[in-house]
């Protein structure tokens, strides 16, 4: 299947289409948030990025080890500026979008750890986003134990055993279980987590002309995809695209199982009635 959209205009996002892995996340960020703020102007937030940097960088001076490292960044972040998680982040759309999170000093944990990770390659320090169910967090690979990072409770710093524990809590998941989470995620992986949430978030307002621009980049990333597919389509139906809505759900229909073919075919016929009233 081909992409609809070319995104010429998104640089970073662009490469995430060509596999490319060497992909500035804040940056996507911005790309996405633009979809929903076409206004927005990517430099303010790139300047404050760069600004948490500058001030950093004096600290560093006298910070030895990585547990000291970091514990300076989520001092920064956490403490200094205010960032720091809350349930209102999980209420809006703005908890996913990098400059409301800078503006509102909340956001979800997968935003915040793009921003966390933004800052500390500032100061030269690598960190990894780390999908781990329920909870995103970061890791820093790099020195002779792993630590992880949960910006969402303001920075806190954790070893790998600390973090399985914190993980296996929220979760009830064994540790054997977990470990494979705590590996860095692609960032194909990191954008495709933060597209499904806001995809949910959207579709829970029914703000469907928003959900199809996000379903569009879902789509993008795996043409192939049938689930991305399907999901386009049906947001396509709900958008008002019902030409778009149609051509999509009818090359799903090959693919579908029994049950989803009684439901694409509700939609299918829905379409097909609007369209005919049209002509």
């Amino acid at each position: 299947m081909r992409r609809l959209v070319t995104y010429e205009d998104d640089r970073e996002f662009s490469k995430l289409l060509e596999r490319r892995s060497d992909v500035d996340l804040a940056v996507v960020n911005l790309e996405l948030s633009r979809d929903a703020y076409p206004e927005l102007n990517f430099t303010e937030t790139l300047a404050w990025i760069d600004q948490r940097g500058r001030e950093l960088a004096v600290e560093m001076k006298s910070s030895d080890g990585d547990l000291t490292r970091l514990q300076r960044i989520a001092n920064c972040l956490g403490n200094r500026h205010e960032l720091r998680g809350s349930v209102q982040s999980f209420q809006s759309v703005d908890g996913s979008y990098l400059h409301k999170v800078i503006e509102q000093r909340h956001g979800l944990p997968i935003v915040m750890s793009i921003l966390y990770q933004a800052v500390a390659e500032q100061v030269g320090i690598n960190l990894h986003g780390v999908a781990a169910p329920m909870h995103f967090l970061l890791g820093h690979m790099d020195g002779d134990e792993p630590l992880y990072i949960d910006p969402f409770a303001g920075g806190e710093v954790m070893s790998r055993e600390d973090c399985l524990i914190f993980l296996s809590k929220r979760t009830n998941f064994a540790f054997e279980e977990l470990e494979p989470y705590l590996r860095p995620a692609r960032p194909r992986d990191v954008v495709t987590r933060l597209l499904n949430n806001l995809k949910a978030m959207y579709a829970q307002e029914q703000n469907w002309e928003a959900s199809f621009k996000v379903q569009q980049r879902l789509y993008s990333l795996e043409p192939a995809d049938y689930a991305n597919r399907r999901d386009l389509g049906i947001v396509a139906f709900h958008a008002g695209k019902t030409g778009k809505a149609w051509h999509l759900l009818k090359s799903c229909l090959a693919e579908a199982s029994e049950k989803e073919q009684v439901v694409l075919a509700g939609f299918l016929n829905q379409a097909e009635r609007k369209l005919a009233e049209w002509n």
